[in-house]
């Protein structure tokens, strides 16, 4: 591209100068265009700089661990229905991920189904009265309704939020159904009656309200725990 300039020179222009002379003698003209033929050569081209580094790639998730359902020996047995909730423990033996339960009550029982968590202790099996009548320190995890169906093993929706249990780690469970639960009433508080080689469901304490009137101990939840691998 060319631009316009001035020209500085000694001596008359023929033109005469566009304004008055300098001291020294010299004229200063008014912008003049250039007009000829100019030559040129082309020198290499510009190096391209090289292209950005790319962020590398985060590595893609793998499948999650597939869901384990460990269904407790006396589900299909469990018939005492005078309990509207029941206590229980749970016992990791590997890190898991609980994700949920299946109930097992009176078929046709449509109704309101909570179910709440909290830690457990391993040098404390056994629920006292006092933890049993009210919900403080419980974290409810479940809120729903059993569904309307022939079948008396009622299949619930996942929890609000997992519980992640760590090896060795106890985790006290509290499952109420407004229409009453179906259980087993023999064996000993704490002992474990189903398990397999992660987890273990151990014999707990029934109530016949929400956080109310807790009864004798021997109480068998009955149905399913859900849970994955950590």
């Amino acid at each position: 591209m060319l631009k316009a300039g001035i020209a500085l020179a000694y001596g008359k222009w023929v033109d005469g100068c566009a304004v008055s002379p300098e001291a020294d003698g010299r004229c200063l003209f008014s912008p003049r265009t250039f007009s000829g033929v100019l030559e040129y050569t082309l020198g290499p081209p510009a190096a391209t700089p090289p292209p950005a580094a790319l962020p590398t790639p985060l590595p893609t998730p793998g499948p999650s661990e597939p869901v384990i359902k460990l269904s407790t020996p006396d589900r299909k047995g469990a018939k005492a229905d005078d309990a509207k909730g029941i206590a229980f423990t749970v016992l990791a033996k590997r890190a898991v991920v609980l994700t949920g339960m299946d109930v097992v009550a009176r078929a046709d029982s449509e109704g309101d189904v909570r179910i709440y968590t909290r830690v457990g202790r391993a040098d404390r099996p056994k629920f006292d009265d006092a933890s049993l009548k009210s919900a403080r320190g419980w974290l409810l995890v479940y809120a729903g309704k059993l569904p309307n169906q022939s079948d008396r093993l009622h299949a619930l929706d996942d929890f609000a939020m997992p519980v992640r249990m760590a090896a060795g780690q106890v985790q006290s469970f509290y499952v109420f159904s407004r229409n009453g639960l179906e259980y087993t009433s023999d064996g000993s508080e704490g002992d474990a009656y189903g398990e397999d080689d992660s987890v273990a469901v151990r014999v707990g304490r029934t109530t016949r309200g929400l956080f109310r009137r807790p009864g004798g101990a021997g109480g068998k939840f009955a149905g399913v725990v859900r849970y994955r691998l950590q």
